[in-house]
C-alpha cells in the first residue's frame, strides 16, 4: 500500500514538474511578464505554478470574473426579499425606461448596449456607478429583453447601482462585508488605490500588428462588471465555496446553481483571466497572465492541468491573415472615415476589406459592419458589439452611445525633432568607430544598383532634404548592396513586372557613420524604428534595402498603407488598417522579396534583410570610395 501511494505520489510530481516547465516556456515564448496557475481539490489548493515575475503575493486584474461576485450579492439580497429577480431594473433604477429584469440581465440577455455612455472600457474619467446609470438614459435597448444573449458590462453596471441603492452603501463596501470578509478572501479588492504597493506586475498589451506596451491601469467606470483584483489562492478558496454541498449562509445552494458556471474568464487592459470549475469531480483551476488576450495561452493550459496525461496542444495567437491574403487585386477604394479613432491604449479602425467599410475594436474583434445610411452603420449579430449602431461624424463616431475621437493621421512625410543639431551629428559620427567585426566574414563586393536594369527606379531619401531628419545626409544619390543580394533583388523586380510593377528604391548601403547619426539625433520613443551603431545596421553590411513599387504603366510610385520612413503603427508590414489595395501592395511586394531570401523588418513594411547579412561585416565605406573603385 506504501508503495503504491509512493508511485501515485512520484507520478503526479513528475507531472507537476511537467505541467510547470510547459508554464514557464508558454510565459516565455508569447513574453508574458507574470503567469500564474493554480489546482484545487474541494479541500485545499494543490499546487500553484508561478512564471515570470509572479509569486504567491501578486495579485491581477480578473476582468469578467467579477460579474461572479454581483451576481452573487444580487442573488442574496433576492433571498432576504430586497430584490425580485423578475421585476425590470426600472422599478429599481426609475429614470430607466427598461423593462429588462433582473435575471435576464444576469444571464447578459437584457438587450443593454455593451458599454454605458460614462464610466466604459475606454473611459478613464472616475464614475461613480449612478453615472453610469444616467448615462443610458437615452440609450435604447439593441434587442427586446430576453431574446438574444448579449454580453453587456453596462448591465452589469446598473446591477451593481441596484446594489448600491438598495443597501445604501457603496458597491465595493458590501461585497467586501457580504462575500470577500466571510470567504476570508483577504487579496480581493475592487480599486486599484486599495492594492498594497508592488503585488500587481508590470503588464502588457499588445496588437495584431505586432506591437506591444505597457498597459493603462485605471478603474473602470463599470466596477461591478470588470474592476476585480484578486489573486490565485483567493479565487481557488471562492472556488472551494462554490463547490461545497452548504454554501450558506452566504448564498442558498438552489441560488448559486442558477449561476451557470463551467469556465469563466475575463480580459482587460494588461491582464487575462480564467477560471474552471468541475462540480462534479470537486476540481477547480485558474489563471492569470500580466498580458491581455491571452485566453488562447490560458485555456490549454488549464486544461493540461485538468489532465496531465494528455499531450499538452498549445493554442495559436489571434490574427486577421485575411485582410492581408488575396486572390486578384482589388478595387481602389476612397472614403475620408477610413482612420484610427479612440485612444492610443485602445484604438478603433475603420477599414476598407472586399470593398466594404469593416471595424476593427478592442485590438482583436474584425466585423464587416452592415451600412443602414450614409454615414450609419450596425455592427453584425453575435460580434462582440453585437446589433450596435456606429454613426461617423467629422471628428469621430460613436459605438453606441460612446464617443470615439478620430485620431489625427500621421504625416507621409515625417520629421522627427532632432535631438542634436547637424553640425554636433556630425563631428560625433566622424570622431567615433564602427563596433569591431569578427573574423572570417566575406569580403564586402558591394554592386551598384543603378547597373541592374534601367527599370528599377531611384527615389535616395537620404541625398535630400525629404527624409525623416529633413536634411541631406548622403553626399551622392547612390544605392550598393553586396552581390548575392542584389541578385536576388533583381530576380524580385523581374518577378514584379509580369504583374505591371516595378521596383523604387530608396536606400540601400548605408556608411555606419549616418547610422550613428540617425541614433543619436531620433527621441529615444522612436529608436525602434532606427538602428543601434553598437551593433551596426543591416544597411551598413550591404544586406538591407528600402524599397516600395512603382507602377509600369505610368510610372507613378503606387500609395502603400503608410510613407516611407514614417514612424507610426501605419509603418508596421502588418497594419490592419487603410485599403485592401494598399494591403495588396504591401503583400505583393512581400511576396516577390521573400521569395528571393529576403525578410521584411518588423517595424516597417519597406524595409528588407537579405538572408546572408550575418556574413558580411558593418562598413563605413564612404560613397565617394565605393565609386572609384
Amino acid at each position: 500500500m506504501k508503495l503504491s501511494l509512493l508511485f501515485i505520489a512520484l507520478t503526479l510530481n513528475a507531472q507537476y514538474e511537467a505541467l510547470d516547465r510547459t508554464i514557464r516556456t508558454e510565459a516565455q515564448t508569447h513574453q508574458i511578464p507574470a503567469l500564474s496557475l493554480a489546482i484545487s481539490t474541494e479541500q485545499k489548493t494543490i499546487h500553484t505554478f508561478h512564471a515570470g515575475t509572479a509569486n504567491n503575493q501578486t495579485l491581477y486584474r480578473a476582468g469578467s470574473l467579477t460579474t461572479l461576485f454581483t451576481a452573487i450579492a444580487i442573488l442574496q439580497l433576492v433571498e432576504t426579499g430586497k430584490l425580485d429577480l423578475d421585476a425590470p431594473i426600472s422599478r429599481y433604477l426609475p429614470e430607466l425606461s427598461y423593462k429588462s429584469t433582473l435575471r435576464q440581465i444576469l444571464a447578459h440577455r437584457g438587450g443593454i448596449v455593451r458599454e454605458p455612455g460614462k464610466g466604459h472600457y475606454f473611459d478613464t474619467t472616475p464614475t461613480t456607478l449612478r453615472q453610469v446609470t444616467q448615462s443610458l438614459k437615452n440609450t435604447p435597448l439593441i434587442y427586446p429583453p430576453g431574446t438574444v444573449t448579449k454580453y453587456s458590462n453596462a448591465g452589469f453596471a446598473l446591477l451593481g447601482d441596484v446594489i448600491e441603492r438598495t443597501t445604501n452603501q457603496p458597491y465595493a463596501t458590501y461585497i467586501r462585508d457580504q462575500i470577500f470578509k466571510p470567504l476570508v478572501l483577504n487579496s480581493s479588492y475592487l480599486k486599484l488605490a486599495d492594492i498594497p504597493p508592488g503585488r500587481l506586475p508590470a503588464s502588457l498589451m499588445w496588437t495584431l500588428d505586432g506591437r506591444q506596451f505597457p498597459a493603462p491601469n485605471f478603474d473602470l467606470g463599470t466596477i461591478s462588471a470588470s474592476n476585480l483584483i484578486t489573486n490565485t489562492e483567493d479565487i481557488l478558496r471562492f472556488a472551494r465555496w462554490w463547490m461545497s454541498d452548504n454554501p450558506a449562509p452566504i448564498l442558498s445552494r438552489k441560488s448559486l446553481d442558477s449561476i451557470w458556471l463551467p469556465q469563466s474568464g475575463g480580459t482587460v487592459y494588461g491582464h487575462s483571466a480564467l477560471l474552471q470549475i468541475d462540480p462534479k469531480r470537486k476540481w477547480a483551476a485558474v489563471a492569470f497572465a500580466a498580458k491581455d488576450s491571452v485566453d488562447f495561452v490560458l485555456r490549454p493550459l488549464i486544461q493540461l492541468a485538468a489532465n496531465p496525461t494528455s499531450t499538452y496542444q498549445p493554442a495559436l495567437p489571434p490574427t486577421i491573415e485575411t485582410l492581408s491574403q488575396f486572390t486578384a487585386e482589388p478595387k481602389p477604394f476612397s472614403s475620408k472615415a477610413l482612420a484610427e479613432y479612440g485612444w492610443d491604449y485602445s484604438k478603433l479602425y475603420l477599414l476598407e476589406h472586399n470593398g466594404q467599410l469593416h471595424c476593427l475594436i478592442e485590438w482583436f474583434s474584425l466585423v464587416a459592419l452592415e451600412k443602414l445610411a450614409p454615414n450609419r452603420y450596425r455592427f453584425p449579430d453575435k460580434s462582440l458589439y453585437a446589433g450596435e449602431i456606429l454613426t461617423i461624424q467629422p471628428n469621430g463616431l460613436t459605438v453606441g452611445p460612446v464617443w470615439f475621437p478620430r485620431l489625427p493621421a500621421p504625416n507621409r512625410n515625417f520629421r522627427i525633432v532632432m535631438q542634436k543639431p547637424l553640425a554636433e551629428l556630425q563631428q560625433i559620427a566622424a570622431s567615433t568607430q564602427p563596433p569591431i567585426q569578427p573574423e572570417g566574414l566575406r569580403t564586402p563586393d558591394l554592386v551598384n544598383l543603378k547597373t541592374l536594369s534601367p527599370t528599377i527606379h531611384f527615389d535616395i531619401r537620404y541625398a535630400t532634404a525629404n527624409n525623416f531628419m529633413g536634411t541631406p545626409l548622403y553626399s551622392q544619390p547612390a544605392a550598393y548592396l553586396q552581390k548575392p543580394a542584389a541578385t536576388a533583388l533583381l530576380a524580385a523586380h523581374n518577378h514584379l513586372a509580369k504583374q505591371d510593377f516595378g521596383l523604387l528604391i530608396h536606400d540601400a548601403y548605408r556608411p555606419w557613420r549616418v547610422t550613428k547619426m540617425f541614433w543619436e539625433a531620433t527621441p529615444d520613443a522612436q529608436r525602434n524604428f532606427v538602428a543601434d551603431p553598437s551593433k551596426g545596421s543591416r544597411h551598413n553590411r550591404g544586406c538591407a534595402v528600402d524599397l516600395s513599387l512603382y507602377d509600369l504603366k505610368t510610372g507613378k510610385p503606387v500609395q502603400m498603407p503608410s510613407g516611407f520612413d514614417e514612424f507610426s503603427d501605419r509603418a508596421f508590414p502588418n497594419y490592419p488598417g487603410g485599403t485592401s489595395h494598399e494591403r495588396w501592395l504591401r503583400s505583393l511586394l512581400r511576396s516577390a522579396m521573400e521569395q528571393q531570401g529576403f525578410t521584411v523588418n518588423d517595424d516597417e513594411w519597406w524595409h528588407y534583410d537579405f538572408r546572408d547579412w550575418k556574413l558580411y561585416p558593418v562598413t563605413n565605406t564612404s560613397f565617394e570610395q565605393l565609386g572609384s573603385r
